[in-house]
């Protein structure tokens, strides 16, 4: 395989499927959260709700949170990959068969929203147990 068939085959594998794993998990996170918000709304529009209980409206509020996370997170993938996808194709219009392709300046950023994501949806499905347990047990 030439140097130009190695940057393209890298351009066509960042077009069908960069980071397909965060995807998967952002959908889960999205999926999950919303379900379990709904749940727990409905659980406090039943008279379970007590004016001094913090645990819920803290883990509706990470929750919450994790999706926006999550959602920007999607958003600076894109932007990643684009700009990567723009870098090899300047290589290869350049005729540059000796570029490398590396993460950009936002696959770091990708990641830490995606983690944070994630340590706000457990935090906020902690909280809501806790809420279960006092309110319901």
């Amino acid at each position: 395989m030439t140097d130009s068939e190695t940057l393209r085959s890298q351009r066509e594998w960042l077009e069908s499927g960069l980071a397909e794993t965060y995807r998967e998990v952002d959908k889960l996170i999205v999926g999950v959260s919303s379900a379990v918000l709904a749940f727990s709304v409905a659980l406090v529009d039943r008279g379970h709700e007590q004016d001094d209980d913090w645990s819920i409206k803290a883990s509706w509020v990470l929750l919450l949170l994790s999706i926006a996370l999550v959602l920007f997170s999607l958003v600076m993938e894109q932007r990643e990959r684009n700009m990567r996808m723009d870098k090899i194709d300047a290589a290869i219009t350049a005729g540059d068969l000796t570029h490398q392709d590396v993460s950009g300046p936002w696959a770091k950023a990708v990641a830490t929203l995606n983690y944070f994501g994630l340590a706000a949806f457990f935090v906020g499905l902690v909280l809501l147990a806790v809420f279960l347990m006092t309110s319901l047990g």
